[in-house]
């Protein structure tokens, strides 16, 4: 590899690009999220955004209501996975209450995509979510999953195998 001589680090300053962007064809810059290929699990496009997909989620599957919230499913018209957060003032009047409750769900959510069939799902949490811990939630949401059967369940690493050590004996 050649060598490119000094590197000028106030250069993404001085043109107002972050030192992240590259420049892309016709002198676009791109930012590496922008290049990568990975799904954006939280992108609009997503989340179920309208009422009428939210009233197909509720029509067209089951619902599994579990302690700490309510669980419903649909297969997609489109077979993209998408989902939803339904969290109302009825839950709590405090906006960091339903805040906190909905950054749980949406990082179990996280945890559990790779997992996940394409389905759409919407999580609605009940008033028992207000004291959880995300393990509590991350268990109660998984086990509502594996039971609407949309959840591959986890080889179990071999006897004698850590997870440090990649599960290799």
């Amino acid at each position: 590899m050649a060598d490119r001589g000094p590197v000028d680090r106030h250069a993404s300053a001085r043109s107002g690009l972050s030192p992240h962007c590259t420049m892309g064809e016709g002198g676009q810059a791109r930012t590496p999220a922008a290049t990568s290929t990975v799904e954006r699990p939280f992108a609009k496009s997503a989340r179920l955004r309208t009422q009428s997909e939210l009233q197909y989620v509720k029509t067209h599957g089951p619902r599994y209501a579990g302690r700490r919230c309510v669980v419903s499913i649909a297969r997609p018209p489109d077979g993209r996975r998408k989902f939803a957060i339904i969290i109302s003032r009825r839950y709590s009047l405090r906006a960091v209450d339903r805040n906190r409750a909905r950054r749980l769900l949406r990082e179990t959510y996280r945890l559990l995509l790779p997992r996940m069939q394409p389905v759409w799902v919407v999580f609605i949490p009940r008033r028992a979510m207000f004291g959880a811990k995300l393990g509590d939630v991350f268990s109660e949401v998984e086990a509502s999953l594996k039971r609407l059967g949309i959840l591959e369940s986890v080889p179990e690493p071999c006897p004698g195998t850590t997870v440090a050590d990649g599960g290799r004996p």
